[in-house]
């Protein structure tokens, strides 16, 4: 799971469209643009239909398993409503929205634990 690359440099995306257009043989192509959201790139496992692991890219070979935090994380789908596959990765950003991350690290103070930064 390789990091993306990125630059504030139009001239360098000039350069990106053109390799873009190259490759495909196009002459013009429409692109989607989105803000940016940072957050920590992951890779959901499922076998049978069902989350078995969570694992950070790491160094783009051999990520860290986050697996234990899967029950923290409300909003991942912990089953996967298809028929034929056997094993599934997912991979994309997990992120904490920044008045829940304060709220944690409140919540962390209170109990005397390390806060998070």
């Amino acid at each position: 799971m390789l990091s993306l690359e990125s630059t504030d440099k139009y001239e360098e995306l000039e350069k990106f469209d053109e390799r873009v257009k190259k490759k495909l043989g196009l002459d013009q192509i429409e692109y989607l643009c989105e803000l940016k959201i940072d957050g920590l790139s992951a890779s959901l496992h499922y076998q049978q239909k069902e989350l078995k692991k969570l694992v950070t890219r790491g160094d783009g070979l051999t990520g860290e398993d986050i697996s234990i935090n899967l029950a923290l994380i409300q909003d991942l789908p912990k089953n996967l409503p298809i028929e034929e596959a056997e094993t599934v990765e997912i991979r994309g950003e997990i992120y904490m929205k920044k008045e829940e991350f304060q709220r944690l690290n409140e919540e962390l103070k209170k109990k005397k634990l390390a806060s998070l930064s």
